[in-house]
């Protein structure tokens, strides 16, 4: 079902929503990726990989988003696609 939420195919292996990490020198992190207009788009996040937390959700328009998250030692990403 996920597959169909991002239009990905699940057969081929180059087929996948990539998701970009970029952390500056002052460890600010931009998490950015492709969106499909009608989807919503929430990014989890978590520093221990047990407890999750959520940005507020964003509806695609076809191009790419980002999200800025500020200064951490360590955390994880991950995107819910809900649709609409």
């Amino acid at each position: 079902f996920e597959s169909v939420l991002a239009e990905t195919d699940p057969l081929s292996s180059s087929s996948l929503l990539e998701i970009t990490l970029v952390a500056d020198s002052s460890g600010i992190t931009t998490v950015s990726f492709p969106t499909l207009e009608g989807r919503i788009y929430i990014i989890e996040y978590s520093a221990d990989l047990e407890t999750w937390l959520q940005s507020e959700g964003f509806e695609g328009d076809g191009g790419p988003r980002g999200l800025v998250f500020p200064e951490t030692d360590k955390i994880f990403f991950r995107v819910r696609i809900i649709a609409p």
